[in-house]
């Protein structure tokens, strides 16, 4: 199972799903809204980084923060962050940290731990949500738009319905 964040996108919209299944449109390949999708959420959780969290992180202890000389959030050398990426396939994305061993010091922020304080990360905002609904309608827009183009030119441009 892809280890990092994950979301469902669901079609719940009768005319839209009877217009698809009019056009007898069969969606097997979802790797070009997912590159998109990935994309949007590796920014987002970048953004995570820079602005100490959403929602805010935890402070670092003073201890902690008389140890490594500042107080900025889970960005000492920078790897975590800059590791995050993603990977699209036909029907998901991965979007996380892939690389040893940024992988498992993520995993020990975004989950906590006994001395490590829950830090999640990896986290997807309610503006992404609404990004995704959108990248995925215009995929089907213009799949949809694609497959009446190729109608109107086997019918010498009038749709048979």
């Amino acid at each position: 199972m892809p280890m990092g964040l994950q979301t469902s996108v669901y079609v719940d919209d009768v005319a839209l799903r009877r217009k698809l299944e009019e056009y007898k449109i069969r969606f097997k390949d979802f790797s070009d809204p997912m590159a998109k999708i990935g994309e949007l959420l590796v920014a987002s959780i970048k953004k995570n980084f820079e602005v100490g969290g959403r929602p805010a992180w935890r402070p670092l202890s003073p201890a902690t923060i008389l140890r490594k000389g500042h107080s900025t959030i889970l960005v000492d050398t920078g790897r975590l962050r800059e590791s995050v990426e993603f990977k699209a396939e036909r029907e998901y994305v991965e979007v996380g940290s892939f690389n040893m061993p940024e992988r498992i010091y993520g995993e020990f922020h975004q989950k906590g731990t006994d001395r490590i304080p829950q830090r999640e990360w990896r986290v997807m905002q309610p503006d992404d949500r609404s990004t995704i609904v959108v990248i995925m309608h215009e995929f089907v827009r213009d799949v949809v738009a694609a497959k009446e183009a190729i109608s109107r030119k086997s019918y010498g441009g009038a749709l048979p319905w």
